[in-house]
Order: C-alpha cells, then sequence, then structure tokens
C-alpha cells in the first residue's frame, strides 16, 4: 500500500510538473501573441493619429480659406453699402440744398429752432 500511494504521489508530481510547463508555454505564447497586438495597437493608433493630424491640419486649411473669402465677400459688401449710403446721403443734400433756395425763410426758422433745442439740451447735461 505504501508503494502504491508512493507511486500516486509520484504520478501527481508528474501531472503537476506537466500541467505547470505546459501552462508556463502557454503564457510565453500568450505573452508573446499580446505583445504583437500591442505593437498593432500602437501601430494603429500613431497611424490614426496621424490621419487625425492631416486631416485637422486640411480642416483648418479649410476654415482659413473659408474664413477668408467671408472676409473678402463681407469687405465687398461693405464697400458696396457705404457707396449706396454716401450716394443717398448725396442725393438728400442736393435736395435739402434746392428746399434752402426755394424756402429760404423756413430753412432760417428751422436752423434757428435746431440750435435752441441743442442749446437747451447743453445746459441741462
Amino acid at each position: 500500500m505504501v508503494g502504491t500511494t508512493q507511486h500516486l504521489r509520484n504520478a501527481a508530481n508528474n501531472i503537476a510538473s506537466i500541467d505547470t510547463d505546459s501552462i508556463k508555454a502557454e503564457l510565453a505564447t500568450l505573452k508573446g501573441d499580446l505583445e504583437r497586438v500591442l505593437a498593432a495597437m500602437k501601430d494603429t493608433g500613431s497611424s490614426t493619429l496621424a490621419t487625425a493630424r492631416q486631416e485637422g491640419v486640411a480642416l483648418a486649411d479649410r476654415a482659413r480659406h473659408e474664413g477668408t473669402a467671408l472676409v473678402e465677400r463681407i469687405s465687398s459688401n461693405a464697400g458696396a453699402l457705404a457707396e449706396d449710403v454716401s450716394e443717398r446721403g448725396q442725393a438728400q443734400l442736393s435736395v435739402l440744398a434746392k428746399r434752402v433756395r426755394t424756402q429760404p425763410l423756413l430753412a432760417l426758422g428751422v436752423a434757428f429752432g435746431a440750435g435752441l433745442l441743442v442749446g437747451a439740451l447743453s445746459r441741462r447735461g
């Protein structure tokens, strides 16, 4: 019986050592696989980051171009608006000058009244 017990212990130790060795081998294989996966992830992340940077630069360039075009369009519209206001002002000035020539006493009275109003408001403030 002692021989059988010893034999079972030896067999259990052999099985344990065999299992341990196979587990160690599988762990080493798993470690290598994980290192390859991590390297692939790192490469993928780097290439994705590089692509994102390139797309970001392209997006910034496009935004800058569109912003410049918008500023030019606004500037052009502002110039046209200023020109239109100037033309309207000149037209109104010529109408006013014509009225002053045709009705000088009325123009003098309006100017006198405006002067009084401005003087009264300036005394208050």
